[in-house]
């Protein structure tokens, strides 16, 4: 079996299978490919190892050599007046009018490499900035190259689903209009239409596009766009894109890209094998890792592991002796949550969502709901009345768990337990800069996370620090009490 086939199908066996392929389907619905996904791939004739897969053009295209490098040094910078010579006045200007006076860790250590030419894998806990590590150097990479004859985009930006695309590339542009770059940035996810006049222009003057996979491989295949000339290529949520099956969409990409392009991979999380995905298409990775609380021991020996810390969100656990009890405990004690500002509510399906979200109205609570079924002018909305707020609490599945800047957050409330310690992390990182708490309600059946739970506590705390009582009784088999007795009791 190819190994790329062989880790998806274990990847999809270690998950929990009803959640993933909800969130899964919403996703690939999106990108065009209703009903089955594996039909609709055969009917686009993609192959199956990422070696097998053919450029989308016609003929070899005699490419000039690139610039790739624009620092001298890739050794971690504390401040952006050592990118003085890299970054424009009016763009360093602009970043600290947003509040970015200086880089934040993985910015500080992921941008000199990429700026010195190197691909990089940029490994960060959620919300800490990873979209301006590698947007700054793909805008400095862009503008530093020949723009004559070239022949389309120079930077590509590929992410999961249109919501991330659509905050990445409005980042992009914001950054573009501060520094009043002549640069262009496109953005191109399902559902946009445009006129032939608009492709035409797309093609000849675009310098930079972010997409969703499948948006993109439409277009490369109907010679819309064109990608052979890209020279700096990004794949936001790395991991995610893998869990959501577009390993053959991303190996028609990558083919298509330039052989020797310069390539960036960002998630929060990257497991080893992912690991091996990624040195796939590039030989020599620098990695730059920002654990949350220890250094990440399992890099492999041929990366270069930079580490640091950050503070994480308090975090509390409620056992629960049935699952039917959560609704009720989230009831019960929502209002002392959302008094301190917006809280987020996490469930493990759309029907969850619906089924908390009329309880809570019927509360009279303002409440929104997010997940894959609903249309992205909807979920668009929701975000927007959330940071706005509007709304005192949204319930959502992990569609809005990575990625998606959802506005600051007072808390995280976590109904039903996620597959991994992956999901719960990225669903505490929602909150922003650490701060807030994530509650967990645990029941009889989150045995396994429990345990999980456990050894993540017993490896960043002194063994004299107490393992929180509600993990331990989530272990206890036949725990039982009564349902006075239990709600609202939070542990740890």
């Amino acid at each position: 079996m190819d190994p790329l086939d062989a880790f998806m199908a274990e990847l999809e066996a270690s998950t929990n299978a009803a959640e993933v392929q909800a969130e899964k389907l919403a996703v690939l619905e999106e990108e065009g490919r209703k009903g089955d996904p594996t039909k609709a791939r055969e009917e686009e004739k993609i192959t199956k190892t990422p070696q097998a897969v053919q450029p989308a053009r016609s003929q070899p295209i005699q490419l000039p050599p690139f610039k790739r490098s624009f620092l001298s040094s890739s050794s971690a910078i504390a401040s952006w007046a050592e990118l003085d010579g890299c970054l424009s006045p009016r763009l360093l200007v602009s970043l600290r009018a947003e509040g970015l006076g200086t880089p934040t860790a993985i910015q500080g250590q992921g941008i000199p490499p990429l700026l010195t030419g190197q691909s990089v894998l940029l490994q960060a806990p959620p919300a800490s900035g990873k979209t301006i590590a590698f947007l700054l150097p793909m805008i400095v990479h862009v503008a530093g190259q020949n723009m004559r004859g070239r022949h389309g985009i120079v930077g590509c930006v590929v992410v999961p689903t249109r919501e991330l695309a659509l905050q990445v590339q409005q980042i992009c542009q914001k950054l573009l209009s501060s520094s009043s770059s002549s640069l262009s940035v496109a953005l191109l996810t399902p559902g946009m239409q445009r006129t032939p006049q608009e492709w035409a222009s797309l093609k000849q003057r675009t310098d930079m596009v972010v997409a969703t996979p499948g948006r993109l491989c439409e277009a490369v295949r109907k010679s819309q766009i064109l990608l052979h000339s890209c020279s700096f290529m990004v794949l936001d949520e790395v991991d995610r894109l893998m869990e959501l099956q577009f390993s053959k969409e991303i190996a028609l990409i990558m083919q298509t890209v330039r052989a020797d392009a310069q390539c960036c991979y960002v998630s929060a999380t990257c497991p080893p094998k992912v690991r091996h995905i990624i040195q796939t298409y590039s030989i020599d990775v620098q990695s730059v890792c920002i654990l949350s609380d220890q250094v990440n021991k399992n890099s492999q020996s041929s990366l270069a592991a930079v580490t640091a810390t950050q503070r994480t969100p308090l975090a509390h656990f409620v056992y629960l002796p049935s699952a039917e009890l959560k609704e009720d405990w989230i009831l019960a004690h929502v209002d002392e949550y959302i008094v301190d500002g917006p809280t987020l509510i996490f469930t493990a399906s759309r029907q969850r969502c619906e089924d908390l979200l009329r309880r809570l109205r019927q509360a009279r609570l303002d409440a929104g709901i997010l997940h894959g079924k609903m249309s992205g002018s909807e979920r668009l909305a929701i975000t927007r009345d959330l940071r706005k707020g509007a709304l005192s609490c949204v319930v959502a599945t992990d569609l809005v768990a990575r990625g998606l800047d959802i506005g600051v957050l007072a808390h995280v409330l976590v109904m039903d337990v996620g597959s991994s310690q992956a999901t719960h992390l990225h669903r505490a990182g929602r909150l922003r800069q650490g701060t807030g708490s994530i509650v967990t309600l645990l029941g009889p059946a989150d045995r396994v996370m429990a345990q999980q739970f456990i050894t993540v506590h017993k490896s960043r705390f002194p063994p004299t620090t107490p393992v929180p009582a509600a993990l331990l009784q989530c272990l206890q088999p036949g725990v039982r009490g009564s349902r006075e007795a239990m709600v609202g009791r939070i542990y740890g």
